[in-house]
């Protein structure tokens, strides 16, 4: 009787320690940020049918654990700056929790581009000491179906410091410096991003499916399948040349050319529309945040930029749907100044700039930043992030927490035709427009026939006049429409007038 007894006794006891052991979801973890003044719903796993209760900053919920071992509370809106350890059946604890603003920071390789090779990144390391910015890294996945955050793995905050900021996004590190500067509260980024993928992957299958664009979008989807043997012959042959000339190269003491390009297999799964969004964005839905930050669209320019806009507005609504914390704002780089020695147009991406202004047009709670002045013309990396991430976060601190910053140059208001000029009026805003250099660059005019020439502009009583000595009658204009234009005007504080073209205007 005596050993039946212990034996009970033991198995009951092996089966309350499993049963009390609590898995929190991978967001709460020690150095967590969560979102503050926003319901704090807190979410893992559990033995079935047991009970957890969840604690941290003075509040406490608790639930039963439901039959596929989940569960999940919801905590009281805690105040921005509260910090302490959150504890599951006092048996679980997760150590220095902050409450703060959460960003989600996504889109290709630029925001993925890492601060360990950042311009200057030995002295911005070495600077990167506060432990109140903390990075939370989503590993690349995709899928055809959206996963949730049982599917992240080795994932965790990182507060910074100069052994752990060298892998946070560059641009999203410096978006957090700076808000942190504005808010004194904790910053924490959760950052998804994968280099060289378009917009389709990125957006919910539920709002796709429905957008009109989808039938033409599996179209062309099809198209490149079918020719992808025909893109590996030509890659052959190019890479068949290129030896060739890096043979030449050799013998005559120069520089090799850049080995040709390939991309990856149409069918990759970043590539397919809505994997990235269903592997890497959906996991992190149920988790609030104050907003987003993007910087993506190189992969699109060059497809033509008619849908981008469109696409652009669907994967706001799809993201915000998915979330389910309100209409949360959505700030996106303008693509910056760039040759782009693909395309012998010279103005792909000025076109693809005026498709990404459109968004903010179609979408309310979106901000845009100019950047023709902080590109590499040579590169389609620009190495130092960090006047961008500081742009993302004034506008960011202006439109979203109310901070009195100017975000935005002047914009032409008005245009009229005067003899062999055409005027150009930027309203009350003009006095605010500065002259970067001697001259007044960037201007093209065009007769009716659309022919543009490069074009003279001068300042003319509050307004720039452009013209050209053999167009008689001109009838448009352009400025910084070209991939990689040197821009000229900048609002006095420094920021660039958007490129802008007459031609599009009614």
């Amino acid at each position: 009787m005596n050993r039946l007894f212990i034996s009970l006794a033991a198995f009951g006891f092996a089966f309350h320690s499993h049963a009390a052991v609590i898995k929190p979801a991978a967001f709460f973890s020690d150095h967590a940020v969560v979102q503050a003044d926003m319901p704090l719903p807190v979410w893992g796993t559990a033995e079935p049918a047991s009970k957890v209760t969840v604690s941290f900053a003075g509040q406490s919920a608790e639930t039963v654990v439901g039959s596929d071992g989940r569960w999940r509370v919801i905590l009281p809106a805690i105040p921005a700056g509260t910090r302490g350890t959150m504890s599951f059946n006092q048996t679980t604890e997760v150590k220095d929790v902050v409450a703060g603003e959460v960003w989600f920071c996504s889109g290709q390789s630029n925001m993925y581009y890492p601060l360990r090779i950042n311009t200057d990144a030995a002295g911005e390391l070495a600077t990167a000491t506060d432990p109140d910015i903390r990075h939370f890294q989503i590993s690349a996945n995709t899928s055809a179906t959206p996963l949730d955050d049982t599917s992240l793995k080795d994932t965790a905050w990182k507060p910074a410091s100069p052994q752990t900021a060298g892998d946070f996004t560059a641009t999203g590190y410096f978006f957090a410096c700076e808000l942190r500067r504005a808010l004194r509260v904790p910053v924490g980024l959760i950052h998804a991003s994968w280099g060289g993928t378009a917009i389709e992957p990125w957006i919910p299958g539920s709002v796709l499916e429905k957008h009109p664009g989808y039938p033409a979008l599996l179209e062309r989807k099809r198209l490149e399948i079918a020719g992808w043997p025909d893109v590996l012959k030509e890659s052959a042959r190019q890479i068949s040349v290129w030896e060739s000339q890096v043979a030449q190269a050799k013998a005559e003491g120069k520089d090799p050319p850049a080995k040709p390009w390939l991309p990856d297999p149409p069918e990759s799964g970043h590539r397919m529309p809505s994997q990235l969004f269903n592997g890497m964005v959906h996991p992190v839905t149920a988790f609030p945040i104050r907003g987003s930050i993007w910087y993506q669209g190189e992969s699109n320019a060059d497809q033509g930029s008619a849908e981008y806009a469109d696409f652009q507005a669907t994967l706001i609504r799809g993201w915000r749907e998915a979330w389910n914390v309100g209409a949360f704002p959505f700030y996106f780089v303008q693509l910056p100044n760039w040759k782009n020695p693909y395309d012998p147009t010279g103005r792909n991406w000025a076109f693809f700039r005026e498709a990404q202004a459109k968004t903010s047009e179609l979408i309310d709670k979106t901000g845009m930043i100019v950047t023709l002045d902080l590109g590499d013309p040579d590169d389609i990396h620009p190495q130092d992030k960090r006047a961008l991430g500081l742009r993302l976060a004034r506008l960011a601190l202006a439109d979203t927490y109310g901070k009195p910053f100017i975000t935005r140059a002047p914009a032409l208001q008005k245009w009229e035709v005067d003899g062999n000029r055409v005027l150009l009026d930027f309203g009350d805003a003009a006095k605010d427009i500065v002259t970067r250099g001697d001259d007044l660059t960037g201007f093209e005019i065009a007769a009716a026939d659309g022919v543009f020439q490069t074009a003279r502009a001068v300042r003319d009583v509050g307004k720039i006049a452009v013209s050209h000595s053999a167009i008689a009658a001109p009838a448009h204009v352009r400025y910084a429409w070209t991939n990689s234009p040197v821009p000229s005007l900048f609002h006095r504080n420094g920021l660039p007038v958007a490129p802008f073209r007459t031609d599009s205007l009614k």
